[in-house]
């Protein structure tokens, strides 16, 4: 449902020409290596970064009733106060709708 939810934002995204990616996160051990390493950004980024017009908009999907974990929180919190704009994608959100508010931020600067 997570993978899907990522998958639709990218594309509602995409279709209004928007820049996007998704960030994977996660822990691996290197192939003949005694420790794991962590990949994907720091703990707690978001799942998309999208970037209208170069300002950059961090969106975290959010499946049923999810919420953000601590990590996620502080992560929000430091993008918020570099004023950039931090925004949580339920399956139940208006993706079109969506794309339309980020269109909005570029054409007003936030």
């Amino acid at each position: 449902m997570h993978a899907r939810l990522v998958k639709r934002i990218l594309i509602a995204l995409a279709e209004r020409g928007v820049l996007a990616w998704a960030i994977h996160q996660g822990v691996a051990r290197p192939r003949g290596a005694s420790h794991m390493i962590r990949f994907g950004g720091p703990p707690g980024h978001s799942d998309v970064v999208a970037y209208p017009q170069g300002r950059a908009v961090f969106l975290e999907a959010k499946s049923g009733s999810g919420r953000l974990t601590l990590e996620q929180q502080a992560f929000r919190a430091r993008v918020e106060g570099a004023g950039c704009t931090y925004i949580i994608v339920s399956e139940t959100d208006d993706l079109e709708g969506l794309a339309e508010r980020i269109e909005k931020l570029e054409a007003h600067g936030g």
